[in-house]
């Protein structure tokens, strides 16, 4: 639907002008903070950088592009609300309530998903099974860490059991594992002495379940998953002949040539636009220049989320830094199985978490300093975190200036 002045209800469109607005609120309705200064931020505004070089030197299509330039500005919107008044908490929040319309949406939609039958994937509606599966899976420690806080945990209880099933109804089986791995891992690190023994005897039990019944999913789909074998194939052959800079970020450019390269390769027709792997699909659209900017990326997020757990104090704050670790490992899970670059709902939740890890970071390392009699000032100066309280100078500057 559009309306005057360019402004339409599509999801891409929205996303965009949504990001945009919270931008401009957030410093508008908050000028003395400015936007909070990053390590990941630059990090994204690298590998932005990558994609579009890419795209530029082949002259291909920028629609995937838009997309990730939204999410790199829903970073710091996230990044920045995150460092108000109770602004992590309506984050927070936000997530939630998303996870309970998702799956209050598919239920409502098609009631027959709650009998957990696999055929019935098919008429999920707010997205690809796969992307759904790894939102949520991605989300679910995050709000099983939310239960040991006062302020929301009788919200996150309910949060994390709607995640938690709206995974299963995916019927996705990279989301089953990285759900089962994931809950498993954060029940084993968050536990006590006490009860760990008993909590690993579960965690082994929920996931030889998942796993068998992985396999058992899997007996129905061999074919495709040979399949994505020929993919990741023709895939990289494509690197390899445009390895500086690849074919062009997104799904657009490499429905350009995979197509004839696939029947090139194997004699018959697949009109598929991604590599159903994150990392040969780096590789594939934005050659090496991209995978090096993808590459620090990852690592910045490592090391920004190895900072968070070293700074926490007590037990709800490595609740909080381990879950951030367990949500990076769910999207490289789902990065050997799918593009998660290219799923719009997801590649926007990633940047909210994200910018709400790196926050959680900060207040960390302030709280510490002034623990250890460390004036605030000095701290929030010296802090890799630290922002600065006078207005932004400008929003490109803000955005680039080193951590």
């Amino acid at each position: 639907m559009t309306l005057p002045l360019g402004i339409s209800f599509g999801y891409r469109s929205c996303a965009r002008n949504v990001a945009l607005l919270l931008l401009v609120g957030a410093l508008l309705g908050a000028p003395r903070l400015g936007v909070a200064r990053s390590r990941i931020g630059p990090a994204l505004l690298a590998f932005l950088l990558a994609a579009a070089l890419s795209i530029a030197v082949t002259g291909g299509a920028w629609a995937n592009f838009g997309l990730l330039a939204t999410a790199v500005g829903l970073f710091y919107v996230a990044r920045t609300l995150s460092d108000g008044p109770d602004g992590a908490l309506w984050l927070f929040h936000w997530l939630g309530l998303l996870t309970i319309a998702i799956l209050a949406r598919e239920v409502l939609h098609d009631p027959a998903v709650l009998g957990l039958r696999a055929a019935n994937r098919l008429t999920l509606v707010t997205d690809n099974p796969n992307t759904i599966g790894f939102v949520l899976a991605l989300l679910t420690p995050i709000f099983l860490a939310g239960t040991l806080c006062a302020d929301r945990r009788v919200a996150a209880w309910i949060y994390a059991a709607a995640s938690a099933l709206a995974v299963v109804i995916t019927f996705s089986r990279a989301a089953w594992l990285a759900l089962a791995l994931g809950t498993g891992a954060f029940a084993l690190a968050c536990g006590g002495r006490r009860c760990r023994a008993g909590v690993g005897a579960i965690i082994v039990a929920a996931t030889a379940t998942a796993v068998l019944a992985t396999g058992y999913l899997s007996l129905a789909r061999t074919e495709a998953d040979a399949q994505r074998l020929r993919i990741i194939a023709a895939s990289l052959s494509l690197f390899r002949e445009h390895w500086l800079v690849g074919v062009g970020f997104g799904s657009r450019n490499l429905e350009q040539v995979f197509p004839a390269r696939y029947l090139e390769l194997h004699g018959e027709s697949l009109f598929l636009f991604h590599s159903h792997n994150l990392f040969v699909d780096i590789l594939t659209g934005t050659g090496l220049i991209g995978a090096i900017a993808s590459a620090h990326l990852l690592l910045t997020l490592l090391g920004v989320a190895r900072r968070g757990m070293i700074l926490a104090r007590d037990r709800q704050g490595r609740s909080e830094a381990i879950a951030y670790v367990i949500s990076i490992g769910v999207f490289l899970v789902a990065g050997s199985a799918d593009m998660p670059l290219y799923h719009g709902r997801l590649v926007l939740v990633l940047a909210i978490v994200w910018g709400m890890m790196e926050s959680a970071g900060m207040r960390r390392s302030l709280a510490g300093a002034q623990k250890s009699g460390i004036d605030s000032a000095v701290a929030t100066e010296e802090s890799p975190y630290a922002r600065r309280r006078a207005p932004a100078p400008g929003l490109l500057t803000t955005f680039v200036r080193p951590a």
